[in-house]
C-alpha cells in the first residue's frame, strides 16, 4: 500500500509485481485511503443480510408433504403460492434444500417399463412394384449455404425405382409424414414398408418397436 499510495506509482505494474490482479489492488488502495491500516483486514464475504425463509414457511412446507408424501418441490411450491399472500414464497430448490434438511426422501417418477415386441426376421417376396418399399435417412450434410438437410430415399424392391430423395429439414414425423403422403397419392400404396430402427421409423423404447 505505501508503494502504490506513493506519488507516480504505477498501480498495474505493483500488481503484477505481486500477483494480485488490477480490480483487488484498486481495491485495497481504496480501503486504504478511506480506513488506514484497519481497511486492510480481512473481511467476511456473507450477505449482511438475506431474505431467507421464515420458521413459518418452513413448517408449511413440511405440513404439505407429509399431506402429500408423492409431490415433489415444484408441485409443493404451486400449493404454496396459492396460500401466501404476501409473495415470499421459496424457489424450488430451496423448498428441496428444506426437505433434504428434515429427511424427507426425494420424490422420483417411477419409469414405466414398456414391452417390446420382438419378431423374428420375415422373408419378403418381391414379385411386383408395390410389393415392398425401403426406405432409409442417407445421413445428414450441409449445403453451401449453411442449412442442414436429411437426404430421405424411397425405392421400390422390385424395380429398384427410386421413388424418391428428398432434402427435408429434419427426422421428425411432422416434416416425414407429408413426403410420405405425396408418394401415396402418386404411387399408391406399398403391401410393405422396410425400414431400420433409426428415426422417425421405430424406436426402441415405444411399444412395438414403432
Amino acid at each position: 500500500m505505501l508503494a502504490a499510495v506513493a506519488p507516480g506509482a504505477n498501480v498495474s505494474h505493483l500488481c503484477r509485481e505481486f500477483g494480485i490482479s488490477r480490480n483487488n489492488g484498486h481495491k485495497w488502495i481504496r480501503r486504504f485511503r478511506q480506513e488506514g491500516e484497519a481497511g486492510l483486514a480481512d473481511r467476511s464475504r456473507r450477505p449482511l443480510s438475506g431474505p431467507g425463509t421464515s420458521g413459518e414457511t418452513v413448517m408449511q412446507i413440511i405440513e404439505l408433504r407429509q399431506r402429500y408424501p408423492k409431490w415433489g418441490p415444484k408441485k409443493l411450491r404451486t400449493l404454496l403460492q396459492g396460500r401466501s399472500t404476501q409473495g415470499d414464497v421459496p424457489s424450488v430448490k430451496t423448498i428441496a434444500r428444506i426437505l433434504d434438511r428434515v429427511g424427507e426422501p426425494r420424490v422420483r417418477k417411477v419409469r414405466r417399463r414398456l414391452r417390446i415386441a420382438m419378431r423374428d426376421h420375415e422373408k419378403l417376396e418381391v414379385t411386383t412394384p408395390n410389393d415392398v418399399w425401403t426406405v432409409d435417412f442417407k445421413g445428414w450434410w450441409r449445403t453451401m449455404d449453411g442449412k442442414r438437410y436429411e437426404p430421405l430415399t424411397v425405392r421400390d424392391a422390385h424395380s429398384r425405382y427410386v421413388l424418391a430423395l428428398d432434402m427435408l429439414g429434419s427426422m421428425s414425423a411432422q416434416v416425414v409424414k407429408p413426403a410420405f403422403e405425396r408418394l401415396f397419392a402418386v404411387y399408391g400404396l406399398p403391401k410393405v414398408i422396410r425400414v431400420d430402427n433409426g428415426a422417425p421409423f421405430a424406436c426402441t423404447s415405444a411399444p412395438g418397436g414403432l
